[in-house]
């Protein structure tokens, strides 16, 4: 029989797990393009993301999608290809990328709990004959904290 026993315990506070959310994706849609217009074609698209218990600045990645490249990322439509490219800047002269290959990071501090929505600047270089159809690539967004 045990008339008395001591427990101990350390209590440690509990903290929750730092998490980044994407809550929405607003797609770059370039429209008709044209291979005899002398002016590239650009388009914008948007991110919208959440963070939880970050204390610290984030770092955002594009992929490179369907080219495996940076300069230049492709869209496809079967085995025909559309060279385009994803910048940081409205000027669209940082290729937003992974940090290698000729690209740049995003770097930010999002605040706590609250949406922070950042922009895609797009761009396909003019004269690129290529057939009629719909082209599409897929980047896959990558927040790192």
């Amino acid at each position: 029989m045990i008339v008395g026993a001591a427990i101990g315990s350390t209590l440690i506070p509990s903290r929750a797990l730092a998490n980044c959310t994407i809550s929405s994706v607003t797609g770059l849609n370039f429209g008709a393009y044209s291979s005899f217009d002398a002016a590239p074609n650009d388009a914008t698209g948007r991110f919208v993301f959440v963070c939880t218990d970050v204390q610290a600045p984030v770092t955002i990645r594009l992929s490179s999608g369907a080219a495996n490249s940076f300069t230049p990322r492709q869209m496809v439509l079967g085995t025909a290809r559309l060279s385009y490219n994803l910048y940081i800047d409205t000027a669209r002269t940082q290729i937003w990328g992974d940090g290698t290959g000729g690209s740049s990071l995003r770097t930010l501090t999002p605040v706590n709990n609250a949406p922070t929505s950042l922009d895609i600047f797009g761009r396909i270089p003019p004269r690129q004959f290529i057939p009629a159809g719909s082209y599409t690539d897929t980047i896959v967004i990558t927040i790192q904290f």
